[in-house]
């Protein structure tokens, strides 16, 4: 009966022994399964954060291009001054409300003030906003921007060389979150 019982406690030890390594290899999984996830949600979080200095970046080098043009003098063309008829299509968007194919149509009244092209825009006889820019020689690059909502648009325009009385570009609409571009074509009237 003796050998009975110690062989029965010796394996009642080697069990012990065994589940004990047991526990342990669990509990150091589960601490490397835990410090896994959290090294995954840093890395999320600094893509983010990589993604929003990126697209900040972008915007910055857009307003720049801009404001390089505004701060140079432009160059005057008789051509532009006068009534346009403008329909614009969406070509790209990632803002909710809009979508890919969207046409609106505008009147813009170009002048010029002080060296500066302006560009007053009217939707159905009602004015809708007012853009500042410059004629460059070659394009005209006009934006508008709304302070009270954070909405910034910038528009380029190119004269076709065989008609003077048409021009083709684009607009872009910079939201806090989002961006809209449109195809624009303008025809004098």
């Amino acid at each position: 009966m003796t050998l009975k019982k110690n062989l029965f406690f010796a394996l009642l030890l080697l069990l012990s022994f065994s589940s004990c390594d047991l526990k342990e290899r669990e509990e150091n999984l589960k601490a490397k399964e835990a410090a896994l996830a959290l090294r995954e949600q840093q890395l999320s979080l600094r893509e983010q954060d990589i993604a929003m200095r990126e697209e900040q970046l972008r915007k910055l080098q857009e307003k720049d291009s801009l404001q390089h043009v505004q701060d140079s003098v432009g160059v005057y063309n008789e051509l532009l001054v006068g009534n346009w008829n403008v329909k614009m299509q969406c070509t790209e968007t990632n803002c909710t409300g809009s979508a890919i194919g969207d046409v609106k149509s505008e009147q813009w009244t170009i002048a010029y003030e002080n060296n500066q092209v302006v560009a007053t825009a009217f939707t159905k006889k009602t004015l809708s906003r007012v853009y500042n820019g410059f004629y460059t020689g070659s394009q005209l690059k006009i934006s508008f921007t709304d302070t009270a909502s954070a909405i910034e648009m910038l528009v380029e325009l190119t004269p076709e060389e065989k008609d003077a009385k048409k021009m083709k570009g684009t607009r872009a609409i910079i939201k806090p979150n989002c961006k809209i571009v449109y195809s624009i074509e303008a025809n004098k009237s």
